[in-house]
């Protein structure tokens, strides 16, 4: 892992599952990077820290919660963390390999979804964060984070009515920033369709979904902010 002094000018942190969702933006923006760095799964350029978490939000969550406390120690809080990577959806009207915004994430699995438990004071059967608006211009979508890939097809038709999208890590991301008063935004690519075939698809899709996503947030969001 490289050394703190390395973070201490971050303003935005990019955040993903896994270097591939990242890779473009890290080549776009790193041209004098180290090439020892490139394959971390922290390292900074600038005012841009990227971040790999690993699959799952829990683990996105501590992740993302460890970085905002180094920036704490040195009372330089980041301005916002922006999550990018694949998603599958949960609708046909929704495109493979287009990438969106998302402007809210739900928390939910198969048995919440379908009424079989329920978290106290989540009257929906979920627990749902909203994004800062003022991070992007577009209205977006709405994300789904589960503890697991669906496959089932009734459990995807359940899952539907929280939101459009699936993403493992998101409101483990959405979940650390908020509670560190972090603002915190998503670009997702739609990599497959959730069901059946969810990860054949995925497999298919995953690169060129994932690219999708890098340019939207590159083109939308980071080239105005750096001034590039």
């Amino acid at each position: 892992m490289t050394q703190y002094s390395q973070f201490q000018s971050v303003r935005f942190w990019v955040v993903s599952a896994w270097l591939p969702e990242q890779q473009f933006l890290r080549n776009k923006l790193a041209s004098s990077m180290d090439e020892s760095f490139k394959n971390e799964d922290i390292c900074a350029v600038d005012d841009v820290g990227f971040l790999c978490t690993g699959v799952g939000s829990v683990r996105a969550a501590a992740c993302v919660a460890h970085v905002i406390a180094l920036s704490a120690q040195k009372s330089v809080a980041p301005e916002a963390v922006i999550f990018v990577g694949t998603a599958g959806c949960y609708s046909e009207q929704v495109a493979l390999n287009s990438s969106h915004y998302c402007s809210e994430v739900y928390w939910s699995d198969g048995d919440l979804a379908e009424a079989r438990s329920y978290l106290p004071d989540a009257g929906n059967g979920s627990l749902k964060l909203s994004c800062e608006t003022s991070l992007f211009s577009e209205v977006g979508l709405v994300a789904v984070s589960s503890p697991g890939i669906t496959t089932h097809e009734g459990l995807a038709h359940s899952l539907s009515h929280f939101g459009q999208l699936e993403n493992l890590e998101l409101f483990g991301v959405a979940q650390a920033a908020r509670l560190a008063a972090v603002s915190w935004g998503a670009v997702l690519g739609v990599s497959n369709r959730v069901g059946t075939h969810s990860h054949k698809e995925w497999r298919e899709n995953h690169l060129q979904a994932s690219l999708s996503a890098q340019k939207m947030l590159f083109d939308g969001f980071l080239k105005g902010r750096l001034n590039l």
